[in-house]
């Protein structure tokens, strides 16, 4: 019998390139200019214009691009619209489950431990209520309700935003630190389209 997967969600996972000690040292100097305050999980401010992390974005917007080509979605402009530090550690716990309103979602990993919390995705192409479920015993991309992802130092993870997204809380005392950001893609003009037919 032939199965036929529908409906099916990709992800994608790349690593930064040329990432290395001394790169994630000079982020990090950069990252502590924004003093996020004692048991907050992350900057209020949006960092997404900020020229210290321009090399960051630009290759989150490399890799938004192949997700592009996956959608199928041909003609277009890719931006980063916002972005933030995301903190995890054991004492301010995880990251509850929220939905973003773009087009794309990510995290780059600038740090990270052994016993990091994970990034967990939501299954939306199964009714967590349908009873099968109870009758699986082993889970897979099929049955599980949710995919958690190991956060590793200098990856790019990226979904489709409107996948429920939450992060688990470490497991040590060692901090965790994300750029949590959001693309929007938007169909790209030509200038005659822009300005109108001037005949």
């Amino acid at each position: 019998m032939n199965e036929i997967l529908i409906y099916s969600t990709p992800i994608w996972e790349r690593e930064l390139s040329e990432y290395d000690e001394k790169i994630k040292e000079n982020i990090l100097s950069v990252v502590k200019k924004y003093d996020i305050g004692e048991n907050k999980t992350s900057s209020s401010k949006n960092i997404f214009k900020e020229k210290e992390f321009s090399f960051l974005f630009d290759q989150a917007c490399e890799s938004v691009n192949y997700a592009c080509d996956s959608f199928g979605i041909m003609d277009r402009t890719i931006f980063v619209n916002s972005a933030w530090i995301q903190y995890l550690n054991s004492n301010i716990g995880g990251i509850d489950e929220h939905l973003n309103y773009d087009t794309f979602s990510g995290v780059i990993c600038i740090k990270s431990s052994e016993n990091s919390g994970k990034l967990c995705l939501k299954n939306i192409s199964i009714n967590h209520l349908w009873g099968g479920l109870i009758l699986c015993d082993k889970k897979n991309n099929l049955n599980a309700k949710q995919v958690k992802i190991n956060l590793e130092e200098g990856k790019i993870i990226i979904w489709p935003s409107y996948l429920p997204v939450s992060f688990d809380a470490n497991k040590n005392d060692e901090e965790t630190i994300l750029i949590y950001f959001n693309c929007f893609v938007v169909p790209k003009f030509d200038d005659k389209e822009l300005k109108g037919d001037e005949d």
